[in-house]
């Protein structure tokens, strides 16, 4: 039911993330794009990150958070909304 998915995602993974590996990510990333068109998804690999990093690594607000604030912008939402 891959249709259920065509709804804005932003794919987000640490580079060395063993728990959801960034292959992982890519594979979702692939099936909801050849699902329901690329035009509502993004992938992000994280460099030099790992498992929860992402959230509460010393740089994150840096260097990840960005990508959360773009991914729940209202700019990216209604880019999104009108592809």
């Amino acid at each position: 039911h891959l249709d259920r998915l065509a709804v804005p995602i932003t794919f987000v993974s640490g580079e060395h993330n063993h728990m959801f590996v960034p292959s992982g990510t890519e594979r979702s990333f692939d099936l909801v794009c050849q699902a329901n068109g690329p035009a509502l998804y993004r992938r992000e690999v994280i460099a030099g990150y790992g498992h929860l990093d992402c959230l509460i690594g010393a740089n994150a607000a840096a260097d990840v958070f960005p990508t959360f604030a773009a991914a729940l912008g209202p700019t990216i939402r209604a880019a999104r909304a009108s592809s």
